[in-house]
């Protein structure tokens, strides 16, 4: 008995698997990969035939969703580090402090992970000289964004007799 040849995609069927993924709307990914099919109700009726009858769709689905995940994980990543880089800065790593008073680095000297916790920088001429202002991005929210993003506060706070304290908050509504 001969095995049955698995139908290949076509690059309209690939293009509908890339347009599925963004939202999970089949008819939508439908007319947008078959521009010819102006009606939902057979937009609708043609991607369920082709979800049902073509078995390298699925396959092909969890392919480009595993590469998405890959991409969002790394973005993850990048977040996470972003917030670090904030959360650690140390402000004289950016400006200098000593007998003569305190003076900014030299800029080109700075590494992009202190450059990073920068938020602004701006200078006003004054009667004494230039006033020069500097701002970093706010350290407690990130490092607070940085410790829920590794469980260091529990979301619950577990009160004595194994009560949560949203537990004794909804009986105390309750009454």
């Amino acid at each position: 008995m001969a095995k049955k040849k698995k139908p290949k995609l076509s690059d309209a069927d690939k293009r509908y698997c890339q347009e599925y993924v963004i939202d999970f709307d089949r008819v939508r990914a439908y007319m947008e990969s078959h521009p010819k099919c102006k009606s939902k109700a057979s937009a609708r009726a043609n991607a369920t035939r082709l979800m049902l009858t073509n078995a390298n769709i699925s396959p092909y689905i969890h392919k480009l969703l595993e590469k998405q995940a890959g991409r969002a994980e790394r973005s993850a990543d990048d977040i996470v580090r972003e917030m670090e880089r904030i959360g650690f800065s140390d402000i004289r790593n950016v400006l200098k402090f000593d007998s003569s008073g305190v003076t900014l680095r030299n800029s080109q000297d700075l590494r992009p992970d202190v450059t990073a916790a920068i938020s602004g920088i701006s200078s006003r001429d004054t009667k004494e000289g230039t006033s020069i202002k500097l701002t970093l991005h706010n350290k407690v929210s990130a490092l607070e964004n940085l410790g829920k993003r590794h469980n260091l506060f529990p979301n619950t706070t577990e009160l004595t007799g194994g009560v949560t304290f949203a537990q004794a908050l909804a009986k105390a509504m309750k009454k």
